[in-house]
């Protein structure tokens, strides 16, 4: 009798360990935003760092024209079904998004445009992303 009520506390640890694991996964499917949040934060960065690096664009930035850039952004974001607004403001004040909806999850990056062939007045870029 001793033998089998050994081999009923191995088989009861060993299913205790596989409902452990199982709510371990459980949890973890569960809470797709951190992946969502890395993916958004990337494609975001890529595309402000595109725009860095496009003479018409940086120009654009500089003369604070901002729906050139926003109209780039937003064709670049087209796949992604995402809602987006940018601002464009001096580095020493923080830039905010004026047509953000209120509770929803907001994605924010910016970049420092830092010169033009006119002259140097650096402009901060900043993007917000939200679905």
């Amino acid at each position: 009798m001793e033998n089998k009520n050994g081999q009923v506390r191995i088989i009861e640890a060993a299913i205790a360990v596989m409902l452990f694991f199982a709510f371990i996964i459980f949890v973890q499917q569960q809470n797709p935003r951190t992946d969502i949040s890395n993916s958004i934060y990337k494609i975001q960065h890529q595309i402000l760092v595109e725009m860095e690096k496009n003479e018409s664009l940086r120009d654009s930035v500089m003369n604070g024209n901002v729906s050139r850039v926003l109209d780039y952004a937003r064709f670049r974001l087209q796949p992604y079904n995402l809602n987006i607004e940018m601002s464009i403001c001096s580095t020493r004040e923080s830039c905010i998004c004026k047509n953000c909806p209120a509770g929803k999850q907001i994605y924010g990056d910016n970049i420092i445009i830092s010169s033009s062939l006119s002259g140097y007045d650096p402009k901060k870029l900043s993007m917000f992303i939200w679905s």
